[in-house]
């Protein structure tokens, strides 16, 4: 079993202490949401997701990009890359019509450019909710990370 620094996904198979001499911060083992063990990429199992901006690393220094238990992102990526994953979300949901799933993607996609604390975006944010509530309810570690205090408040979250 790897340990897997929440920093940047980087593994280490023999550490010497509980935090990561590199970037500080306490290594771990097991998905936050559902307690599964992170897969890594030394275990053949998965390839580098094609949402990660960073460099190609090789198959046996990172741990994977989402858990294969539940799918949960991992905490290193991005708001670009936690708003892909969103639109990856609403793409394979079967909740959302068709009729409506593009004018979700084009939701998704500007929520991305915009501010967490916009409240502006509190409309979008509640079409989001009401096209695709299996999603919304699946994304909640995401979206307390994607949407500002602010907007929460107004979204009654």
């Amino acid at each position: 079993m790897s340990i897997i620094c929440p920093h940047d996904g980087h593994i280490i198979d023999h550490p010497t202490g509980d935090f990561c001499s590199d970037h500080g911060v306490r290594w771990f083992v097991q998905c936050g949401a559902c307690g599964a063990i992170w897969p890594t990429k030394a275990s053949g199992q998965y390839a580098r997701s094609s949402l990660t901006s960073r460099p190609p690393l090789s198959r046996s220094d990172t741990g994977s990009d989402f858990c294969a238990n539940c799918g949960m992102p991992g905490v290193w990526l991005t708001r670009p890359q936690l708003m892909e994953w969103l639109r990856s979300n609403v793409k394979a949901s079967v909740e959302v019509p068709a009729s409506e799933r593009l004018e979700l993607l084009e939701v998704l996609t500007r929520l991305e450019a915009v501010d967490a604390n916009d409240t502006k975006s509190v409309a979008a944010w509640e079409r989001v909710r009401k096209l695709a509530p299996k999603v919304w309810e699946k994304a909640k570690p995401v979206r307390d990370a994607l949407i500002g205090e602010a907007v929460k408040k107004l979204l009654g979250l």
